[in-house]
């Protein structure tokens, strides 16, 4: 019953909603695609947009092939698994207004696992949390949280307060001379977790009181910092009001994206400031900001409407997720002359599975 119900409003001209949940619809899009069932293709292209469905008949759905395999999250389909060349992913889920998107991940030689969870299918799409997960004490360095469709912030590093940030950035000054010095700081736990307890301590940032943090923090690597200390002590506090002057309310745009926040964009800085970050890529360069104080940031999307996050004091990467460069975007769809949804219509109703076992966009 539930079959031609499907087949009658989905594939014909009149289409009907499904009375059941999104997560619900997820579920049936997973048994119709593993019995290669054509209301799979008519389920997908009524809850999807035109860019999306395009992007899912790239799996070429009903190849015999093809594994299909679903988590709690997401289903996933892997292509070309016997073809050592390239193997190819593709990753549905339902977006923030409870559609179907399925999103290509980049081509790659082989699998490290057959095993696709939730956490293994985030880690490849390149995020940790979604912005809904994330509480205050979530963030952390290294975390990446994907905020809206296919934007990510990437934390570079995180501080509690102030000090921390001071601390912190007198170590990044340390790095313009001895560049490794970050690549031990981020790779010892300990200092990290040093500077933040000594933090939560310190309410005047005297000389002597930041020599002896650094002493302690750093252990053996102090040696580095010590004959110059008056120096990078000076240099940090100048930097830090070099930063406080360049901060400014900013919006951005990204895609379809417009984001509002507060922060320093890294490109605004000197040379020798920007330099702390050792950050060689232009790409890279324009999408890193200093954010000086806590605040809720809002991304405003077309489809997807506004977000609102809150963001610590930080050093962001705003990046994407990781995509293939086959992926079908919006503002392609001008080079799809037929990708309307009368096409779509056409073509569900004159739907032939044969013709899809076959099919490699």
């Amino acid at each position: 019953m539930l079959r031609s119900v499907l087949y009658i409003g989905l594939m014909g001209v009149d289409s009907v909603e499904l009375n059941i949940s999104p997560e619900e619809r997820l579920d049936l899009l997973y048994e119709l695609l593993v019995k290669r069932d054509p209301n799979a293709i008519a389920l997908f292209a009524e809850y999807s947009q035109p860019n999306q469905f395009l992007t899912f008949l790239q799996s070429a759905p009903f190849h015999q092939r093809n594994i299909i395999e679903k988590n709690d999250e997401y289903i996933v389909i892997i292509r070309g698994l016997d073809y050592p060349a390239s193997v190819n992913i593709f990753v549905i889920g339902l977006d923030d207004n409870y559609n179907f998107f399925c999103h290509r991940l980049p081509e790659r030689r082989r699998l490290d696992s057959p095993k696709f969870s939730a956490s293994v299918v985030r880690n490849l799409m390149g995020f940790d949390l979604h912005y809904w997960e994330v509480s205050g004490g979530d963030y952390a360095p290294r975390l990446s949280v994907r905020v809206q469709g296919d934007i990510v912030f990437r934390f570079i590093d995180v501080f509690e307060n102030e000090v921390e940030f001071f601390l912190t950035f007198l170590i990044y000054q340390l790095s313009i001379r001895y560049p490794a010095i970050l690549s031990v700081y981020y790779g010892n736990s300990k200092m990290k977790s040093y500077l933040r307890d000594f933090s939560k301590k310190i309410f005047y940032l005297s000389p002597s009181i930041v020599n002896s943090v650094l002493r302690v923090t750093l252990g053996k690597y102090y040696i580095l910092a010590q004959d110059y200390f008056d120096k990078l002590y000076e240099k940090t506090r100048s930097s830090i009001k070099t930063l406080q002057q360049r901060e400014s309310r900013l919006r951005l745009v990204l895609g379809n994206h417009h984001i509002n926040m507060i922060g320093v964009p890294l490109r605004s800085l000197p040379r020798n400031i920007i330099s702390m970050f050792h950050v060689q890529t232009l790409g890279i360069l324009n999408r890193i900001f200093i954010v000086l104080r806590p605040h809720h940031i809002t991304i405003l999307h077309d489809e997807h409407k506004s977000v609102d996050m809150f963001i610590p004091m930080s050093f962001v990467f705003i990046d994407t997720l990781d995509t293939s460069g086959l992926q079908v975007r919006r503002e392609d769809l001008g080079f799809w002359p037929r990708s309307s949804r009368t096409y779509l219509k056409s073509l569900l109703n004159n739907l032939n599975v044969d013709d899809y076992g076959g099919l490699y966009l």
